[in-house]
């Protein structure tokens, strides 16, 4: 808890370190795949909640979730996601195992997150 007075050093530190209570300040894009294993999509879901809960504007924050059909999404990402879907039956059919595939996916979806972040980053640099 926050409110704890650590006598050991390390824990002080981790004390220090510690963002439970932290809400950024500037705009921020969340991506992830509900297909995805290792990281789950449940987590920026609530770590967006959470973050809106406390005060951080809606307008601020983008959450790409990369299977969600792009009708359903407002994105500037449709290429991206267009192109995360294409791939997804190729994948499939490379890795038929449920539970491999899903640890796949971790990797998968952070490629196309990351083509994501370099588009997102080019937005606020050209100024959007």
């Amino acid at each position: 808890p926050l409110s704890c007075t650590p006598d050991n050093p390390l824990r002080d530190v981790v004390k220090s370190n510690d963002l439970r209570d932290y809400v950024p300040h500037t705009r921020m894009l969340m991506c992830g795949s509900v297909k995805d294993g290792t990281v789950f999509y449940e987590m920026t879901e609530a770590l967006a909640g959470y973050y809106l809960a406390n005060g951080y504007p809606e307008e601020n924050l983008d959450i790409l979730e990369l299977n969600t059909p792009m009708s359903e999404q407002q994105t500037p990402y449709q290429d991206i996601v267009e192109a995360y879907q294409s791939v997804q039956p190729l994948l499939a059919k490379l890795i038929p195992d449920q539970s491999l595939r899903a640890s796949a996916e971790h990797v998968v979806a952070g490629v196309f997150c990351i083509a994501s972040a370099r588009s997102y980053f080019d937005g606020i640099m050209a100024g959007g």
